[in-house]
């Protein structure tokens, strides 16, 4: 429940009424409990008027409802479930999508994907990595009845930010290894360098706008993220339910309808969520990060899938922050540099618990792509100075938010509250809109290692919208 004016936001628990539609599971209802603490919001500076996107797309921020889909059998039956229960939407959002293509790259979409299929090499570590997903995808290519191009093409959302522009125009395609990369972070090159303002302007144009954060006490573990990912998605939020192939491992993935998944946690506790990071190097024969998220949480510990991500090769830069009930870890990877940020005692916030957090630049890794090395030094961060606080000030503005919120948590008895999350994606003003139209969902995963795992969804802007609580066993309570 949400008042508009003076507004209060009330959490909901999901209770399933299922409806079996050609033998998939959908949730149809939802029970809605208040919350007198839940978020008051402030009203925003932004309106939806401002935002609307062109050809009629859905505004940014808008939820007009959550597809909740269960998925059961072998990866390609998932698949064609998914395609088949989902497939009027899964050809609204791509022919939407399309128009988007056709009008970011000046040529007929289909002529874009072809291309982008053919230039590009990410199937080789998708047979090797995820040969299942793959399957995946040819389920719902098949049950939505759009070619499998299409739907490949689909999953791939930030290869496309990537690698896009750099293959129609045959620009910084080939990237050699720059000499000395490793993990140690690194500081813009003064402004006073003579530095194009053209470039400038280039290297800032981040599409994601992500923010995430973990806590955890040794014990149970707090992870949350806001997933902004542009307006032609939003209105499509999706929640899957997959039951994996025997039946022993299921997770929660948040994603759009057509796409293998976005971010989620599985029942064996383990939370994965990530950012985008556009400066580091990606490669055309990496894995792409849908595919890392979902094979991630394949695993059965967050050691399993922090190893997994530190073995293969990276199609675009991420970080990636994985959480089980005793640890939580981010890890900024670029196509075969994986570096751990914060260093490994992360208690430099509280004594009372151990955190990560990230936005979209890099802190910790400096393999960046060539756009990126004709701004950055080799010197090492001098008087505290966010290291590309220069080039991605909206980046480092939600960071600064996140940073404080933590300092002052350490005066709070007990930190580790998932209100203490939420408050803190919530945030809305300025630079440090960390919350804002643009964010797609929220998630917050709690883990434990006595009680199941719990997933908390607001599949929309988090200052704005209720959460819902889901749980792959009973559980009672509220956000």
């Amino acid at each position: 429940m949400v008042k508009w004016g003076s507004i209060s936001v009330a959490f909901v628990i999901c209770t399933f009424a299922l409806l079996q539609v050609g033998g998939i599971t959908v949730a149809t209802q939802t029970q809605t409990i208040s919350d007198s603490s839940a978020i008051s919001p402030q009203k925003s500076v932004l309106t939806r008027k401002n935002i609307a996107l062109k050809r009629k797309l859905p505004m940014v921020g808008e939820t007009s409802g959550m597809n909740t889909v269960k998925l059961t059998g072998s990866p390609y039956e998932r698949g064609l479930q998914h395609g088949r229960v989902l497939k009027d939407q899964i050809v609204q959002l791509t022919d939407r999508w399309k128009e988007q293509l056709a009008d970011e790259y000046s040529m007929p979409a289909d002529q874009f994907l072809s291309l982008f299929v053919n230039e590009t090499h990410f199937t080789d570590s998708i047979e090797k990595h995820a040969p299942s997903l793959l399957e995946e995808v040819r389920g719902i290519s098949d049950g939505s009845g759009v070619a499998f191009n299409t739907i490949y093409v689909l999953q791939l959302m930030d290869e496309e930010w990537y690698w896009g522009q750099r293959i129609v125009s045959k620009k910084d395609v080939d990237d050699p290894e720059p000499e000395n990369s490793s993990c140690q972070p690194l500081h813009p090159s003064s402004s006073k360098s003579g530095v194009d303002s053209k470039l400038a302007k280039e290297v800032q144009q981040v599409k994601h706008h992500c923010t995430g954060l973990a806590l955890t006490d040794g014990k149970r573990t707090l992870a949350g993220q806001n997933m902004d990912i542009p307006g032609v998605y939003h209105g499509y939020q999706t929640l899957l339910h997959i039951v994996h192939e025997g039946g022993t491992l299921e997770s929660f993935v948040l994603t759009f309808p057509g796409m293998i998944g976005l971010t989620g946690v599985n029942s064996a506790s383990v939370g994965v969520t990530v950012n985008t990071l556009p400066q580091l190097r990606g490669n055309l024969h990496g894995l792409p990060v849908a595919f890392v998220v979902r094979a991630s949480l394949e695993r059965r510990s967050g050691a399993e899938s922090r190893r997994f991500l530190k073995t293969i090769l990276h199609a675009s830069g991420q970080n990636y922050i994985v959480s089980d009930p005793t640890s939580t870890v981010s890890l900024e990877s670029s196509e075969h540099t994986v570096c751990q940020f914060p260093p490994a005692d992360g208690k430099s916030e509280s004594s009372l618990f151990k955190s990560t957090f990230h936005t979209n630049h890099p802190l910790a890794n400096s393999n960046l792509n060539k756009s990126f090395r004709r701004f950055v030094g080799s010197a090492r961060v001098q008087d505290g100075h966010d290291p590309m606080a220069d080039i991605s000030p909206g980046s480092a503005g939600r960071l600064k938010a996140v940073v404080v919120a933590l300092k002052g948590a350490k005066q709070q008895d007990n930190p580790l509250d998932e209100k203490f999350i939420r408050d803190v994606l919530a945030i809305h003003k300025g630079r440090a809109a960390i919350s804002n139209f643009g964010t797609f969902g929220c998630v917050i995963f709690r883990l434990s290692q006595t009680e199941p795992p719990l997933l908390f969804l607001a599949p929309g802007v988090t200052h704005l919208t209720p959460f819902h609580k889901f749980a792959f066993q009973p559980a009672v309570g509220k956000l």
